[in-house]
């Protein structure tokens, strides 16, 4: 059945990156069980959790930019919380833990082979908004955690947002 041990492994980390994308509930079409996939299959994942991919000619690098639209709510609440506080918006606690939270997920991954930044500007304008940006290399093996840290991230920032947002509106009642 397998020709090598490779094949063997191959074939759990397909199952693995699936087992991931079906715990977070993502809703795309499954993929063929096969023991040469799972690096496809990690790349397809990670360009349908992406908004748009780049790859950098003379790095051998892709860039993936993920703006979720739960960051984009996220952030504006924690606008809206640091209003309300009369604090300033990178010191705003929640902005902190959320900081604190992708570093912890990205220490996480053990692999040398990539960067990462979050984009949270004070201000939205044209040419500034909410982003996560990965730039992997080549030599990137480390797709499973990759992808399970990026799936963490998108529902961490769901269920923060929720808590603010049921903050911020009992304290828009309080005052009222």
């Amino acid at each position: 059945m397998f020709n090598t041990s490779y094949d063997f492994y191959d074939m759990l980390e397909t199952l693995e990156l699936e087992t991931i994308k079906v715990y977070h509930n993502d809703k795309s079409k499954p993929f063929i069980l096969n023991e040469d996939c799972s690096c496809q299959l990690a790349v397809d994942t990670l360009y349908e959790l992406c908004d748009y991919c780049v790859e950098f000619e003379g790095t051998d690098s892709v860039g993936y930019f993920f703006r979720f639209d739960v960051i984009n709510d996220f952030y504006e609440l924690c606008r809206q919380h640091a209003r309300v506080n009369n604090i300033k918006f990178k010191r705003d606690p929640y902005v902190k833990d959320a900081t604190d939270f992708i570093y912890q997920q990205m220490c996480q991954i053990c692999d040398y082979a990539f960067v990462w930044n979050l984009w949270a500007p004070k201000k939205i304008v044209n040419k500034k908004s909410n982003a996560f940006f990965l730039e992997l290399n080549y030599e990137f093996m480390n797709y499973k955690d990759m992808i399970e840290a990026i799936y963490t991230i998108k529902d961490y920032y769901a269920e923060k947002a929720d808590e603010l947002r049921k903050l911020l509106y009992k304290e828009v009642k309080k005052a009222a």
